[in-house]
Order: structure tokens, then sequence, then C-alpha cells
């Protein structure tokens, strides 16, 4: 998957065809990002070396649907609780950046492969020490979401010790009732989504 910093610098067939879409994307995730609390921190992709530099521990992956109406979680059951989380894991030693690691848990924990969504590289932003979350938006308006077969979620699902996996879209007008955790990642998104 190409990840591109900027609008411009796009080829020119790619943005006659995406240009709408991609722009109303970006400024979805424009308004999300300069809407964030002062306590979330963005990170300067820009000044990161990403190959090799500055690696988080874990990264998830706040995934608006293409109208950016809905955003992508993992229900969870487990031990008698139902909660979610935004997809994500954690950093493996193959991973060649934090762009791997987001390509790789999108397509484990949702089945959507890397040319089907658009990541924003540079509006990465760590929401806890050594958790950066990427904002990114699917490319199409039919995407289906489904544990991928030779996951590790789907490997674990149903066992007694880790419970249920269920990966869905959630109306983000939903996101403030919703049982998200970490509960301060759940309260800065719709805080952010509020204020657009």
């Amino acid at each position: 998957m190409v990840v591109y910093n900027s609008f411009m610098e796009m080829p020119m067939e790619f943005k006659d065809q995406k240009s709408e879409y991609m722009c109303n994307n970006l400024g979805i995730v424009r308004n999300l990002i300069s809407a964030l609390p002062d306590s979330i921190n963005r990170i300067d992709m820009l000044a990161q070396n990403v190959e090799g530099g500055d690696m988080p521990k874990r990264c998830r992956a706040l995934l608006f649907s293409n109208d950016g109406k809905n955003i992508a979680i993992i229900g969870r059951e487990r031990d008698g609780c139902s909660y979610a989380v935004l997809p994500g894991g954690g950093v493996e030693g193959a991973d060649f950046n934090a762009i791997d690691t987001v390509n790789r848990e999108l397509y484990e924990e949702l089945s959507i492969k890397a040319d089907q969504f658009t990541v924003y590289e540079e509006e990465a932003i760590e929401m806890e020490p050594d958790v950066w979350v990427f904002l990114a938006v699917v490319n199409d308006k039919n995407i289906e979401l489904s544990l991928g077969d030779d996951s590790p979620e789907a490997f674990r699902n149903g066992n007694s010790e880790r419970g249920f996996y269920y990966p869905m879209w959630l109306p983000v007008e939903n996101l403030a009732s919703l049982n998200l955790r970490p509960y301060h990642f759940r309260d800065a998104i719709a805080e952010a989504i509020s204020k657009q």
C-alpha cells in the first residue's frame, strides 16, 4: 500500500479518480485531529524515523467508513463483561514500521486488505505511552468486516480464556455510550467527533 503524506503527492490519475473522496475524508480526519483534547499527543510523523527509529509497542486504527458515519470496532465478550476496542495490536518482529503493524492488524481483525483503505500516516496520535493510533478511511462503501480466517483472534474466538471477538461498524453518534476501552480513547474521540 502506498501512503501519501498529502493530496499533492498523489499521481494525477489517482487524484482525478479519487479527488472528491480523498478531500472529503481527509477533511473528516483533519477535523477530528484538530478537535482532539490538548492532552492527546500528536505524533509528528515527518520528524519520526518510522523505519527503525522510534516505534510504539502497539498500534491501533480509528477506521472510518467511506462516508465518515461509522467507525470499525471489535466487540468483545470476556469474563462475563461486554466491551469494545479499536482494531490493532502489538508490533511484531516482521513489521518494518508502524504502518506495517496497522496493515497486518486490520487484515487479521477485520479482513480488510491494505489496498481497501487509506492510512493518514501524518495524522497519527499517541493516545497513551507506546500506543499510536492511526486515522484511516476505507476506500469503498460496502466493506464487510470479519475476523481473518487464520488470524490469532479467529483461533482464540470462543476460547474460555480469551472470550469472543465481533468486528463491526458502529455509527459515530453511538460512540459516547459505548463501553470502549480504554475509556479515554472513547471520550477523546467522541469529543472530537461532536465538534465536527
